[in-house]
């Protein structure tokens, strides 16, 4: 298959001559600032026939996983699983569920090999833990680089900016920042406001750089109703 269309809408969109209705517009900012590979993928799957947004189910999920690899061989961008572990710096202590850390050589980025195992499906993780997650901590957003598969199955790789400081304790008073930034705490580490809940802010999560600021580092963000996701449309 030839991914030249997608290429080129894609860098229309990155460039404001074109643009996707889904989210809301600062989400769909955040898509853009996860970089041009972010947004070839959600026009991939936002325009493929074989894309459900309605259906949550695993197939589904497989079907994503396919057109997202196919497109990831072709162009390059799909990394052996076994070549990143032996080439690269991990810095994590391997608990983490979800995401394997890498330093970059500059030690200014680290790169992480992110399973959507808290999302249903693909195009719901660059939805959610890509574009919205951007929009919302742009200090930590995600560029997305390309995609990988590991013994837990299918896998983003993700560059974000490496933050130096500790994690977060409950003397940090994370929830009075997060109440004058307009979330009211609906539940241990999950917050929200009218449009947005965002889950998982333990202190593991969310830290507090040498720089004494909170980093939002890993978080769960998605948008409380259904119906404030749009169809995907791309004008």
């Amino acid at each position: 298959m030839c991914y030249d269309t997608i290429k080129e809408t894609a860098r229309k969109i990155a460039e404001g001559s074109r643009q996707i209705y889904r989210l809301t517009s600062a989400g769909e900012q955040g898509r853009i600032d996860g970089g041009q590979r972010n947004v070839e993928a959600s026009c991939l799957l936002g325009t493929s026939e074989k894309t459900d947004f309605s259906d949550t189910s695993e197939y589904q999920a497989l079907v994503q996983e396919k057109l997202l690899e196919e497109y990831a061989r072709s162009e390059k961008i799909w990394f052996e699983h076994e070549n990143i572990k032996k080439d690269w710096k991990r810095i994590d202590n391997g608990n983490g569920a979800e995401a394997e850390i890498y330093l970059e050589k500059n030690g200014i980025y680290v790169n992480k090999v992110f399973h959507y195992i808290n999302s249903c499906t693909p195009f719901e993780f660059i939805d959610n833990r890509i574009s919205i997650h951007n929009s919302l901590f742009p200090a930590t957003k995600y560029e997305l680089l390309g995609f990988t598969r590991s013994l837990k199955g299918f896998a983003f790789i993700l560059k974000q900016p490496f933050i130096t400081g500790r994690d977060t304790t409950p003397n940090d008073n994370l929830a009075k920042f997060m109440s004058e930034a307009g979330f009211t705490k609906k539940r241990h580490y999950c917050y929200s406001n009218d449009l947005i809940e965002i889950d998982d802010l333990h202190g593991g999560n969310v830290l507090k750089g040498n720089d004494n600021n909170f980093y939002f580092i890993d978080t769960i963000p998605m948008l409380k109703k259904g119906d404030f996701y749009l169809d995907f449309q791309i004008y």
